[in-house]
């Protein structure tokens, strides 16, 4: 008979998803090591935003261009990492790889070689896979919050862009994917397979900085929009030829007053004025803010700009491009939850029920055509695909090119994509009133 030995599966912590989670989270955990053990310790530090701010301090020679975060993140428990021989995986580099290693080498050195020296506060992930391959995703004991089938299907349809997740060593294959309840925050996870890497790897690109200026003013009461239209032709009257440096100047309403309001607040509406140039100058306060102040003496009625004229100086912007590289080269609605989220221009969002006899009604619902018609004045002709995972009752979609140019860039209040799914399922559809019967989300 061969010998047999029993393994226990590797604990692997999710740290961080983020520049802005609970740092304070990771020392907890690592310091709890004890009563809750963990093998290796991941996280990413980086996104969108922080990529492009730091590919140009880098290119700049101004600053740090790794993330900071992540050390302060570590430094209070080095001695602990140490002592229970925690290994770390983190995406923190940024655009200064070699010198966030060098920070983290001299904080070590510092430190002597490692000496000592509800809904809220909800617990960090953990997924421990064993030998076999097989995954449970929990969470650190005795934390707030949940894991369950609906939070495991809502973090999926967050991420992912169709039926592959691509890598730049392999490719996880999704549409088998599953979830199985196996008891209070403890979800198995099974379906997914990989395979070969693909031959080309997503490259993203931090373009020449451009700059932007906006204003905000407030509209309250009655005529919403036509007081909009008549602050927007004093506005585009002031300026005048300077439209003509602007690669952008957009006017939008953001909010709906309420009829018959029983405060002020329920019947402001928010007027965003919203410019973008190439050059500084052309957003300086001669060109942008002075004369749209000009205006002020001829406002709609109640008219009132927000105090904070800061936001009407330009600030640097960078538009960021995702493309392919070759590989050899380098790597909806009562009844219906969402997830929402972006990868450069793109959104992403998925739907998924609370019911297995719910789906049918659900993938013959969400046709690419519905989906444009939901999204109404917000589908910008872009191309859209979609993605049917029956073993989680999930249909998703890509949107390309939704978000205009990429998180630091945009003009839209949606930077990270993370409201589509929202949006979509406040909109009206006909729900077989069966399904009503179960009650709302």
């Amino acid at each position: 008979m061969p010998f047999q030995q029993t393994k226990r599966p590797l604990r692997i912590l999710g740290s961080s998803g983020s520049a802005q989670d609970r740092r304070r989270l990771v020392a907890a955990a690592v310091k709890n090591h004890k009563n809750d053990p963990f093998d290796v310790l991941v996280g990413d530090w980086m996104s969108e935003a922080n990529m492009t701010f730091n590919a140009t301090k880098h290119h700049k020679g101004e600053g740090i261009a790794y993330e900071k975060t992540f050390i302060s993140a570590l430094e209070d428990v080095l001695p602990e990492i140490a002592e229970h021989g925690i290994k770390i995986a983190a995406n923190a580099g940024s655009s200064d790889t070699k010198g966030l290693y060098d920070a983290l080498l001299a904080l070590v050195k510092e430190k002597n070689d490692l000496e000592r020296r509800g809904w809220e506060n909800l617990g960090l992930p953990i997924a421990e896979i064993d030998h076999s391959g097989q995954v449970i995703i929990t969470k650190t004991r005795g934390s707030n919050g949940l894991v369950s089938v609906n939070t495991c299907k809502s973090q999926l349809l967050y991420e992912i862009q169709g039926p592959r997740y691509y890598n730049s060593d392999v490719t996880a294959y999704l549409e088998g994917v599953k979830f199985e309840e196996l008891g209070p925050d403890r979800v198995l996870l099974s379906g997914i397979h990989g395979g070969p890497p693909p031959a080309t790897t997503k490259v993203g690109i931090t373009g020449k900085e451009a700059y932007h200026a906006e204003m905000v003013f407030w509209l309250v009461g009655l005529d919403i929009e036509t007081k909009a239209r008549m602050l927007e032709a004093q506005i585009r009257e002031e300026l005048g030829n300077r439209v003509k440096n602007l690669s952008l100047l957009e006017f939008t309403l953001n909010g709906v007053a309420a009829e018959d309001a029983q405060d002020q607040a329920s019947a402001t509406v928010g007027f965003r004025v919203v410019a973008q140039s190439l050059e500084n100058e052309y957003l300086s306060p001669p060109n942008f803010l002075e004369p749209i102040l000009e205006t002020t003496m001829e406002f709609y009625p109640g008219g009132t700009f927000h105090m904070d004229v800061r936001t009407a100086l330009p600030r640097e912007v960078h538009e960021y491009f995702v493309t392919k590289f070759p590989q050899s080269r380098i790597s909806h609605c009562w009844i219906v939850h969402s997830r929402s989220g972006y990868k450069g221009s793109n959104a992403n969002v998925g739907f998924y029920i609370r019911h297995d006899d719910e789906y049918e009604w659900l993938r013959a619902l969400l046709t690419v055509e519905k989906i444009q018609q939901l999204l109404a004045k917000e589908y910008n002709g872009g191309r859209i695909e979609r993605l049917e995972l029956p073993n989680i009752g999930a249909v998703h979609f890509l949107l390309y090119d939704h978000l205009d140019r990429g998180v630091s860039c945009t003009t839209t209040l949606n930077f990270l994509g993370k409201n589509v799914g929202e949006y979509l399922r406040s909109k009206f559809v006909d729900i077989p009133v069966a399904f009503l019967d179960s009650g709302k989300i």
